[in-house]
C-alpha cells in the first residue's frame, strides 16, 4: 500500500500548489475582500447543491406520504 499512499499524496501536493496559485492570482487582481466574497459565494453554492442531494433508490417524503 505505500505506492497508493505516495500517489495520493503527490496528487494532494499538485492540487495544493495549483489552488494556492489560483488564490494568489485572485488576491492580486481582486484584493482580499474580492477573494473572500468569491470563496463565500462558492461555498454557499456548494451548500445549496449538497442540500438538494438525495440518497439513490430512496423515496422522498412527499412520495412516502401518498
Amino acid at each position: 500500500m505505500p505506492a497508493i499512499t505516495a500517489w495520493s499524496n503527490s496528487g494532494k501536493v499538485v492540487s495544493g500548489l495549483f489552488g494556492s496559485g489560483v488564490g494568489a492570482l485572485v488576491v492580486a487582481s481582486w484584493g482580499y475582500s474580492g477573494a473572500f466574497v468569491l470563496a463565500g459565494s462558492i461555498g454557499l453554492m456548494a451548500a445549496g447543491l449538497a442540500f438538494m442531494l438525495r440518497q439513490p433508490g430512496r423515496k422522498n417524503s412527499y412520495d412516502r406520504n401518498r
